[in-house]
């Protein structure tokens, strides 16, 4: 088996977790919980961990970029990542205003809301990514998966060219190189930042339903809504238009619905594949981030 090293790019947050809950606090109110928790967060660190794990024990290796602060929360996703078998490449914002982001979540049974400081994710650029271009597309096999993509501003203008210079690195170095992009939410709602041209460039992209429909209207000029199915299925079909390979819409317990862009091209209808049955959902954080 050929070894594939993959490559995480994008948030680290410290995730304080609030789970379960009955209901939401109001102003002025206070709720019960039976645990409140600390945990390695953000899209793109959640994903290295797991995917760290994942590979413990085979040939495949896993790394992470990221930019934390100075601070205690930066020295503990460092060991949870060296705990997860994932090769360190984060750095030190080096700014005292920037320290670690953290993410308060308040989850209960059927949904869920967060209060973040993005903190020294929100300066993570291209500077910081120069050793994939130096040693990871000198490998035989190359995934790189970029995710957070809204929290991480200083990155996105410059995304595009980054990602084109490599896919010339993989090129001249004969690495079989492939690309995905999870975005996450957009706090804006603008759904923007330059994503229609990092798309162009992806081969996979993996949003969830909100984030899937808010690109896709901004890919069509549109705000119009012909009920949640159709919207999914179409932004499916425009998504998949975009990246060079497929676009997988995460659905929750509905499961996910996909689409080829040889498929559109072959006029067929978008694939929608089914969650699996009997499983009873505790805690639904970070789950989307991992679904690969």
């Amino acid at each position: 088996m050929e070894p594939v090293h993959i490559c995480v790019i994008g948030d680290a947050f410290v995730d304080v977790l609030a789970c379960p809950l009955d209901r939401m606090p109001s102003w002025g109110a206070d709720v019960d919980c039976a645990s409140i928790s600390q945990h390695p967060g953000g899209s793109a660190l959640n994903v290295a961990i797991h995917l760290g794990e994942l590979v413990r024990g085979s040939p495949h290796t896993c790394s992470f970029y990221g930019l934390v602060g100075d601070d205690e929360f930066g020295k503990f996703l460092r060991s949870k990542l060296a705990k997860a078998n994932v090769l360190d490449r984060m750095q030190s914002s080096g700014d005292p205003d920037a320290s670690t982001g953290v993410c308060i979540v308040l989850s209960g049974s059927n949904d869920r809301g967060f209060v973040t400081h993005v903190g020294a994710t929100s300066k993570l650029g291209v500077a910081h990514l120069q050793e994939v271009l130096q040693a990871d597309c000198k490998r035989s096999r190359l995934h790189v998966h970029v995710s957070g993509f809204y929290s991480c501003p200083a990155l996105q203008q410059d995304l595009p060219e980054f990602l084109d210079a490599l896919r010339e690195e993989a090129t001249r170095n004969s690495c079989k190189l492939s690309i995905s992009l999870d975005t996450n939410g957009d706090a804006s709602d603008m759904w923007d930042g330059g994503v229609v041209r990092v798309l162009e460039r992806v081969d996979f992209f993996l949003p969830n339903e909100v984030e899937a429909v808010g690109i896709a209207k901004k890919l069509l000029g549109s705000g119009g809504d012909n009920g949640q199915q159709l919207v999914l299925e179409d932004a499916a079909q425009t998504l998949a238009q975009k990246v060079r390979e497929a676009a997988v819409i995460t659905c929750g317990k509905e499961g996910c619905i996909s689409q080829t862009r040889a498929g559109v091209s072959a006029g067929a209808a978008p694939g929608r594949w089914s969650a699996p049955a009997g499983i009873s959902p505790v805690d639904a954080t970070g789950a989307g981030d991992v679904y690969l």
